[in-house]
């Protein structure tokens, strides 16, 4: 495949980064002054590592910047694919300093740098320059994807203007609602928490008794702590430290039972896991952010945090939207979210065109993904995808991968959410999640 140059809006050519990358390596092994170099991210406390094996120029004049931009890249990808808080790097070691200043509070990547922390509690990102024989292997965590259907449970779905709840007595749903609430900027902890308890409390009231409780919501959960979501961003810093972080542990204390909190992206994962036999599913929720969720080929998750939004799909050097809470050009962003649909509408793109300019940008970003997710399921679902886009997006997306990785398009499966993975698919998946004792 070569490094091809794809138009998805006239002002500016899309640049794809599995391409990009690939036409790096290539130039590198081409030149015959190339060197194998490994770089791995871990989180701290779980274990969980990620590795990456690729090629840089041999450190001569000239070639620090390519070398350097080449990297970071892969780190950013791994920071918000996988998730860490701790960077190893092997085989360039004259490189550790200027990515560490990247990553530095006054840095580039600043807002990656931060998020990280927050995510894992930590007071800064450790950096360390280790040999080969070191470097760390990949570990997953390979998370039980559940309890399964016995007993009473109770799901929810927690999204930016309503609750999904569902009751569950032994796999058969009792009962379903929506609730509405307005949680995004919401000052007051206590709100979320009250809202959230009431639609429990009420859920409960159509089983015979309570036994477990799971909950899927935007952001990234580690061990049932919310370290970050948009649906809290109206609670202070202090606040959320003290009331949100704990909130899903302190209701499951409260009520006296199981209770288990995952990401939405997961929860999609796991709904579309569910579905039929797959060798690994990821699951990619369109809406004012790109959530992601991947179920192992097992049925397992991983401990990765797929925070997709943030990934860099497009290398263009000039050009490239910026999305404004990274400040960073070519994520994901402003390409396959809400956000993307008003600014190619602000280009003046009509909405077929707008869709497919969405979907070849799709295509690229799962080639992308597919490098560090095994998987032959995508489960495509969130509020971009209605309408024409809900047919037109995934149809452009394959078309590329068709023409540009053909052998990935062969074995691909598209999935949307059917209606009732609409309704109240992630409910129900969150529901599974406790093991009742």
């Amino acid at each position: 495949m070569g490094v091809g140059i794809v138009t998805v809006v006239s002002e500016y050519d899309f640049v794809p980064a599995c391409a990009t990358m690939d036409g790096f390596e290539r130039r590198v092994r081409e030149s015959g002054r190339g060197r194998k170099v490994s770089l791995a991210v871990e989180q701290p406390g779980s274990g969980v590592v990620s590795r990456i094996d690729t090629v840089l120029f041999a450190p001569v004049r000239g070639r620090d910047a390519e070398n350097l931009h080449h990297l970071e890249r892969l780190l950013k990808t791994l920071l918000w694919m996988r998730g860490g808080a701790i960077v190893y790097l092997a085989g360039a070691p004259e490189l550790l300093e200027p990515l560490k200043s990247l990553y530095s509070i006054s840095g580039e990547r600043a807002f990656d740098r931060e998020t990280m922390l927050r995510v894992f509690s930590v007071p800064e990102l450790e950096f360390h320059a280790v040999d080969f024989d070191a470097m760390p292997a990949t570990r997953f965590l390979r998370q039980g994807a559940g309890g399964g259907d016995a007993g009473c449970r109770v799901g929810l779905d927690l999204g930016g203007s309503s609750i999904k709840a569902v009751a569950i007595r032994d796999g058969h749903i009792v009962d379903d609602f929506k609730s509405p609430w307005n949680p995004c900027f919401e000052a007051d902890p206590e709100y979320h928490k009250r809202h959230i308890l009431n639609v429990i409390n009420r859920a409960a009231l159509s089983l015979p008794k309570l036994e477990a409780v799971g909950v899927s919501s935007a952001g990234i959960f580690i061990d049932n702590r919310c370290r970050i979501s948009s649906l809290f961003r109206g609670v202070s810093a202090e606040a959320f430290a003290a009331k949100v972080e704990p909130l899903f542990v302190n209701l499951g204390h409260e009520l006296g039972v199981p209770l288990e909190a995952v990401n939405d992206g997961d929860a999609a994962a796991l709904a579309g896991a569910s579905t039929g036999a797959h060798h690994g599913v990821l699951g990619l929720s369109f809406g004012s952010s790109l959530a992601g969720g991947y179920v192992l080929p097992d049925g397992t998750l991983t401990g990765f945090i797929n925070e997709f939004a943030f990934i860099p799909i497009d290398c263009a050097t000039n050009g490239a939207p910026v999305d404004e809470w990274s400040g960073d050009g070519g994520c994901a962003v402003p390409y396959l979210t809400k956000q993307a649909v008003e600014r190619l509408m602000r280009e003046g793109e009509r909405k077929p065109d707008l869709f497919d300019g969405i979907g070849r940008a799709l295509g690229h970003t799962i080639a992308w993904l597919h490098r560090f997710y095994e998987f032959d399921v995508c489960l495509m679902l969130g509020g971009v995808l209605i309408d024409d886009a809900e047919h037109r997006v995934p149809t452009m997306a394959r078309r590329v991968l068709e023409k540009e990785y053909p052998e990935l398009s062969a074995h691909l499966q598209f999935r949307a959410a059917d209606d009732t993975l609409k309704r109240n698919g992630q409910a129900v998946a969150a529901a599974r999640l406790p093991r009742i004792q």
